[in-house]
């Protein structure tokens, strides 16, 4: 059984995103030690555990790019040998996996003959927190150019996203399109949860400054019987307010089921920038398997989505889709939606992923 050497960005107990998914997966086919780069502001999504092929172990990475007056690569030194505590026996795994180029200088003097993956799953110059440090973008777009170049797979989660990649570097790469996904698990979750509002939008997922705060506000503004409920963790300074605008906190996802059945609608409201437009949304596919009546930005990646979401491009589209929601004036085909969400499941794209490995022995 080969084993594969995980270094993931996202803290494991964080909002369940593609790397921990595409780990798991791996997992039932290969043994899979997945590091993930430790929160340094929530302890409480740090933690570690084994589960059959899974192991899974948080390492410290300190944000040295908010030192303004050195080199980070001066820095970085630091956080290489607190890596290097962690006592790694690089020579044990077949297969390296990478999320994030940031971390990339921590192990690439020690993987020669290893399987190198890329995953790239969003375009990580294009976050807020990149543009809050410029030197850290560099350091990023540095290490990514190379990872691209020395990496034997590159897996990306849109195919814009992988245009982007080649415009912005300058080279042709053969790349691997593995869309994001739907947890096979979801089918078995409850589909009783928490009694919400009466005439209750959702939002489920990281709360950050893409969110259309505007359309959303607007809609509240006209409709005094509407309430907008957001779960997931806040990544912002200051989110707007409003009385019927309500923060509900991250949720374990075996809890979104029954969350979603008891909304009247779900909305994934972004701002459509740099960012947006490379996002193979997540959070669409799981929508649509609560079959309820769905809202989301329209950009190329949503348009795949069309027969089963409503797209909007403005906050009077928006406003549009709430009118009739709340006037019972959407229908939705329930048994189609499900039908169409457990043809993407993460077992799929795991399969996907294990014949682009395979082809490299």
């Amino acid at each position: 059984m080969k084993k594969i050497l995980y270094i993931s960005h996202v803290s494991w107990g964080w909002i369940k995103q593609r790397p921990q998914f595409i780990a798991e997966e791996l997992s039932k086919a290969y043994e899979v030690d997945c590091y993930y780069a430790k929160s340094n502001r929530f302890n409480s999504v740090n933690g570690d555990f084994k589960k059959d092929n899974l192991k899974v172990k948080g390492f410290c990475f300190w944000p040295f790019e908010r030192i303004s007056f050195l080199p980070l690569s001066w820095l970085d030194g630091i956080n290489k040998h607190l890596f290097n505590t962690y006592h790694i026996d690089f020579d044990k795994y077949d297969i390296i996996w990478m999320t994030d180029p940031r971390y990339y200088f921590l192990l690439k003097e020690k993987i020669k003959g290893k399987i190198l993956v890329y995953d790239c799953m969003d375009d990580m110059l294009e976050f807020p927190y990149m543009k809050r440090y410029p030197k850290l973008a560099l350091y990023e777009a540095n290490e990514e150019e190379k990872l691209l170049r020395d990496a034997n797979i590159v897996l990306c989660s849109a195919k814009v996203l992988q245009e982007k990649l080649e415009k912005r570097y300058g080279f042709h790469r053969e790349m691997e399109i593995i869309n994001n996904a739907i947890a096979d698990e979801i089918t078995m979750y409850s589909e009783q949860g928490e009694m919400l509002p009466q005439n209750s939008l959702v939002y489920i997922g990281t709360i950050s400054e893409w969110f259309d705060f505007k359309s959303v506000i607007s809609s509240l503004n006209k409709h005094p019987e509407l309430n907008v409920l957001l779960y997931g963790p806040i990544r912002m300074q200051n989110p707007p307010k409003h009385e019927r605008l309500i923060y509900k906190g991250s949720v374990e996802h075996k809890d979104i089921l029954g969350i979603m059945n008891g909304a009247m609608g779900l909305i994934m409201p972004f701002v459509v920038n740099e960012l947006i437009v490379s996002v193979n949304p997540v959070k669409l596919y799981e929508y649509i398997y609560s079959g309820k009546p769905i809202c989301a930005s329209r950009y190329g990646e949503t348009e795949k989505f069309v027969d089963y979401v409503t797209l909007y491009s403005s906050e009077e589209d928006f406003d549009d889709f709430v009118g009739k929601l709340l006037s019972g004036c959407i229908a939705v085909d329930r048994r189609k939606m499900r039908e169409y969400a457990l043809q993407n499941t993460w077992r799929n794209r795991a399969e996907q992923v294990k014949i682009v490995i395979e082809k490299q022995r």
